[in-house]
């Protein structure tokens, strides 16, 4: 990405299509849903506080990580016991 100008509130931008996509959250330009034209807007900013939002509640999300895997094991089938008696006992 490469500044090439200026303006009153911020820059005008140059940036490879690649860059684009992956700054929208694709692997490529090439995806079918990634539908860019000038005058197009991305919410940089929203997309940050996303993850600092994310990475600040680290503490949270492991709390409720575990607290999920405790409620998955519950859930689990539990195989019945059983007992096999030897014919001869």
């Amino acid at each position: 990405m490469k500044i090439i100008g200026k303006t009153k509130e911020g820059f005008i931008l140059e940036a490879k299509a690649r860059e684009v996509a992956r700054l929208t959250g694709y692997y490529s330009e090439y995806t079918d849903k990634l539908k860019l034209e000038p005058g197009k807007e991305i919410q940089v900013h929203e997309m940050y506080d996303q993850l600092y939002n994310l990475s600040h509640a680290k503490k949270e999300i492991i709390s409720v990580q575990n607290t999920l895997r405790s409620i998955a094991n519950d859930l689990d089938e539990i195989v019945p016991v059983t007992i096999t008696i030897p014919k001869d006992g």
